[in-house]
């Protein structure tokens, strides 16, 4: 989530080649594509989900909505 929500795509990049979880979640729910949308990051967006990020609700249980 760090890198997606600091729009560092050099990071992100790292990250997924040495096996982070495109679709982990931050405690409040969001994932990092969610956090690259929330900052108008639009070229992350785009990388994470031809990543294979999967873009859609955050995790209700988490955040409690």
């Amino acid at each position: 989530a760090w890198a997606a929500r600091s729009n560092c795509t050099t990071g992100a990049e790292l990250l997924l080649r040495h096996g982070a979880n495109i679709n982990a979640k931050s405690s409040n729910g969001f994932t990092p594509v969610v956090w690259a949308q929330t900052h108008n990051h639009r070229e992350m967006v785009d990388r994470l989900i031809r990543a294979g990020a999967t873009y859609g609700r955050m995790n209700v249980e988490t955040t409690g909505k």
